[in-house]
């Protein structure tokens, strides 16, 4: 079940972590940043962003935003833009945004709206090793994606 009433954390995994392009949509309401794991899931490189599907095996690290509850439905309505969901056609949404548990430091499990990625989109290709998006950038033989350097400025 679905509730947009209820303000979950957000657990993110790709363009939306520190140091990633889209870090900046978060503004100046963040509360608190903490590492966190969805199990039972994969992350595959899309390009210019990753996507993360659920399935039986595998894990994906990112982060765990907490926000301010003041800022949260303009937050909200701005993230469901960002990753292309719309609650009134989640059958045509990219992403859907679902409540799941992520585990945080000392094993603690901890409800999060996750945006969980189409099957469909990632058909033949293979996951990222690890389910680290950071840590996969870091090690391409290319060096640093395009946007690196915007963020230096």
């Amino acid at each position: 079940m679905q509730t947009d009433a209820k303000q979950l954390p957000f657990f993110v995994y790709g363009t939306l972590m520190p140091g990633q392009p889209n870090f900046a949509v978060w503004g100046n309401d963040v509360t608190r940043l903490e590492t966190a794991v969805l199990p039972n899931s994969l992350l595959y490189d899309l390009g210019q962003y990753p996507m993360l599907v659920e399935t039986g095996a595998g894990k994906v690290t990112g982060f765990l935003v907490h926000i301010h509850a003041n800022a949260y439905q303009s937050l909200l309505t701005r993230l469901d833009w960002l990753e292309r969901y719309d609650s009134n056609h989640p059958d045509q949404s990219l992403y859907h945004r679902l409540p799941r548990m992520v585990m945080i430091q000392g094993n603690r499990d901890i409800m999060a709206w996750v945006y969980v990625g189409n099957a469909a989109y990632v058909a033949g290709l293979e996951p990222i090793a690890g389910g680290d998006w950071a840590a996969y950038l870091a090690a391409q033989p290319q060096g640093p994606p395009w946007w690196a350097a915007l963020m230096d400025e």
